[in-house]
This record gives C-alpha cells, sequence and structure tokens, in this order.
C-alpha cells in the first residue's frame, strides 16, 4: 500500500502544481481535483481528475533541478500508467498491484 499512497500524493501534487490557474493577483488558484480509486482482480488504480486538458509529459529532469520526478515515480511504481482527456478536463492514472512493488525490487 506504500506504492498506492506515493502514487496518489504525486498525482494530487502534480494536478495543484499544474492544473491551478492564475488569479488576476500576484500567485494561482488552487486546482479543483477529484481523487478516483478502482479494484479489480488484484490491481488498485488510482486517478485524479483535474480541470486541466495539458497532457502529462513524462521527462527526465537534470541533476540540478528540484522538482520535476513526480511522473518517473508514478511510471516506477505502477504497473501501468496513463490519461484520458474528458470533457472539462483530464484524469491522470496509475495502476498497482495489491501484492506489493515491482519497482526495483525483487
Amino acid at each position: 500500500m506504500d506504492d498506492a499512497l506515493l502514487i496518489a500524493s504525486e498525482l494530487l501534487t502534480n494536478a495543484q502544481r499544474h492544473a491551478s490557474v492564475p488569479t488576476g493577483q500576484p500567485g494561482r488558484q488552487p486546482a479543483r481535483c477529484a481523487l478516483l480509486l478502482w479494484l479489480s482482480q488484484g490491481m488498485l488504480t488510482i486517478g485524479v481528475r483535474d480541470g486541466s486538458t495539458h497532457r502529462p509529459r513524462l521527462h527526465t529532469p537534470g541533476t540540478e533541478q528540484e522538482s520535476g520526478r513526480g511522473l518517473l515515480l508514478v511510471a516506477c511504481l505502477a504497473q501501468a500508467w496513463g490519461h484520458e482527456i474528458e470533457p472539462g478536463g483530464k484524469v491522470v492514472w496509475g495502476a498497482s498491484s495489491t501484492q506489493g512493488s515491482t519497482c526495483g525490487r525483487t
């Protein structure tokens, strides 16, 4: 379940960071988002719906960058991940086995 918590945390953080909107004043208005959970056949799928239609990008940040590793963590911890564009936004999701992590461990 630690993997599921980290996936949820990274997806929620990304939604707040990248789907927030300018307020017209210094700062940004936090994004409205929803945490979605599906359990089926030993797989827990964690999704976050937000109001942005910008597609998530998996990239490798430079060694000096302080952020930009969230989707790399999701990609490592999840057996599958992706996004679906919907009317009024998108859902970014990661699916993880309920049996434990496969990320760099045996």
